[in-house]
């Protein structure tokens, strides 16, 4: 694959940073991570914003425009094209080389990863998958940075234990899971965390799509809510909108996918699909 790095477009096992930079010696970085569908990449726009925006709240300068890294993916999805029927992307700035070893000094590198994209398996969207929950809240939750060492550790774990994801939970409170977002239903509502997350940009589509079908509440969700619930289901950008089944040994509603995260399955690929 040709994946691009600080204004070339090299062969992927060329892209390399320095081992000094301080994305590897602090976790100091963020990204952004989004999905083509028929080589389009989805909600573009909308990422290449959250990189900006996760970079600014960590005091991060992005060393191109919005509209430099937008052409940078369509030219890396142009010069990849026949390589797969299409891609996950990974938009990358880390912190650089810094004489302190801890602050940056404007020497960012900017990346952009590109990898064929990997289904998730039918049986995940028609029976739906199992969470394992565990107590963490993110630090600076809002901004998608580079720091995923809990998520890597825990989600390893739980995929052992049968788990597909991690539910983060704080004071008895659902946030959101590794690399979702989260939502439950009760009478027909769609309820959705809001505080202490990542906004997940599959999640502003699935709301509005929620929207058109169903009353939508974003607010503080409990734990103790989901004996309640009749549906939960989690989205994001590689998984699109998994139904849940079960959360620990708890089994949600009927321990099936329910008609309202179906629905709003089948709306969301009428726009992805189309």
């Amino acid at each position: 694959m040709i994946w691009f790095l600080n204004g070339k477009y090299i062969p992927s096992h060329l892209a390399l940073i320095p081992i000094a930079d301080i994305s590897v010696l602090r976790g100091y970085g963020v990204f952004d991570f989004l999905v083509t569908y028929k080589q389009k990449p989805f909600m573009l726009t909308e990422h290449v914003d959250r990189l900006f925006a996760s970079a600014s709240k960590i005091g991060l300068k992005v060393p191109y425009t919005r509209k430099e890294i937008s052409g940078f993916v369509l030219r890396l999805i142009a010069k990849n094209k026949d390589k797969a029927k299409d891609f996950t992307l990974r938009l990358v700035v880390t912190g650089g080389v810094s004489s302190s070893n801890l602050f940056p000094e404007g020497k960012a590198n900017t990346a952009i990863l590109i990898e064929k994209r990997m289904p998730y398996p039918a049986s995940c969207y028609n029976f739906g998958i199992k969470l394992k929950s565990f107590e963490y809240l993110r630090p600076f939750a809002s901004a998608k940075h580079i720091d995923y060492l809990t998520a890597a550790v825990e989600k390893r774990k739980a995929n052992k234990a049968g788990f597909l994801e991690v539910l983060y939970t704080c004071d008895g409170r659902i946030l959101e899971c590794t690399t979702s977002n989260f939502y439950l239903v009760q009478n027909g509502v769609v309820i959705t965390p809001k505080a202490d997350i990542l906004h997940g940009i599959t999640k502003k589509v699935v709301l509005n799509l929620a929207r058109k079908h169903f009353k939508v509440e974003e607010r503080e969700v409990l734990m103790s809510e989901l004996s309640s619930a009749s549906e939960v289901f989690i989205s994001a950008s590689d998984k699109e909108i998994m139904p849940v089944i079960k959360i620990d040994g708890f089994k949600i509603g009927p321990g099936a996918p329910g008609p309202v995260c179906q629905k709003i399955m089948t709306e969301f690929k009428k726009i992805t699909r189309s």
